[in-house]
């Protein structure tokens, strides 16, 4: 199966993958916000946000907690790598702990 190392997702095999981020999150303050990214890396590549797949997520608002996610079809080389990238504007947001922020990457076809 895949393989994480510091927040990187390593795919053992080629194949279609898919990547999804449920997340609980809030803002801090009006017009602040928190983006997540699907991104993936070739093996001896860079890492690019994954097309337009829809794979940003806002948060937007006054001291806003919401539920909120992502997901992608990734098609891999062998020993490509899947992370999740976040940025932030102003005082941005949190995501939050446990069982309700996760993402996950599974081999659907190889």
């Amino acid at each position: 199966g895949v393989t994480e190392s510091g927040g990187e997702i390593t795919c053992p095999t080629a194949g279609k993958y898919l990547a999804v981020f449920l997340a609980q999150c809030q803002t801090s303050a009006d017009n602040n916000y928190i983006v997540a990214t699907i991104q993936m890396k070739p093996s001896g590549g860079s890492y690019t946000t994954y097309g337009g797949t829809g794979a940003v997520g806002y948060q937007w608002n006054v001291s806003a907690r919401s539920c909120w996610g992502c997901q992608a079809i990734i098609q891999c080389s062998a020993n490509a790598v899947i992370k999740l990238a976040f940025s932030a504007s102003g005082n941005g947001g949190k995501f939050w702990d446990g069982s309700s922020t996760t993402f996950s990457v599974f081999l659907i076809e190889s």
